[in-house]
């Protein structure tokens, strides 16, 4: 049909009607995915301001931050993500996924009160054993939990996978 559209000129249709026709297509399906993705993502943000959540902060806001707080929106609906914690200064007060990044470690005694949080989330990968150990007592004289992700990465792609959290223990801190 196409190359007796383009090269015979019996129909009456003119050329342009193809194209236009492919462009409005395409725009109409990229719409009706974006509006539906739009109005799930504002379902789960009503969702998520539920009393009964535990509120938490992710100490980390890179690639793993994010891919966690990914993980906790779609496998996790009793977390509820206040916000992120980096010892970066360039990334304070910017958003990932809509979340802030609200200070660095030293600020959690604070960001604690003010919030309400309830459980620290660490998600860096490459984190010494010493800065583990004084996140850690910054967690207990906040009053707070922390857990750790286990994460897989893939190999093939590079790309990490998480797997699960776990509370940190003595192996953690050790070098």
């Amino acid at each position: 049909i196409f190359s007796t559209f383009i090269y015979n000129r019996s129909f009456l249709i003119p050329r342009s009607i193809l194209i236009i026709d492919i462009l409005l297509l395409i725009l109409f399906l990229a719409a009706s995915r974006l509006a539906w993705r739009v109005w799930r993502e504002r379902q789960q943000e009503t969702e998520e301001n539920s009393i009964d959540k535990t509120k938490v902060l992710i100490l980390g806001a890179a690639d793993t931050g994010a891919k966690l707080l990914k993980y906790i929106r779609q496998f996790s609906p009793n977390y509820l993500v206040m916000g992120f914690i980096d010892d970066n200064p360039k990334l304070k007060k910017s958003h990932i996924m809509g979340v802030t990044v609200l200070g660095t470690h030293n600020d959690i005694p604070k960001l604690v009160q003010l919030l309400g949080v309830k459980e620290i989330l660490v998600a860096t990968r490459n984190i010494s054993s010493e800065k583990l150990g004084h996140l850690v007592e910054i967690c207990k004289s906040s009053g707070v939990k922390y857990k750790m992700i286990t994460s897989v990465q893939d190999l093939s792609t590079r790309e990490i996978h998480i797997s699960k959290l776990k509370n940190i223990d003595i192996n953690d801190l050790l070098g």
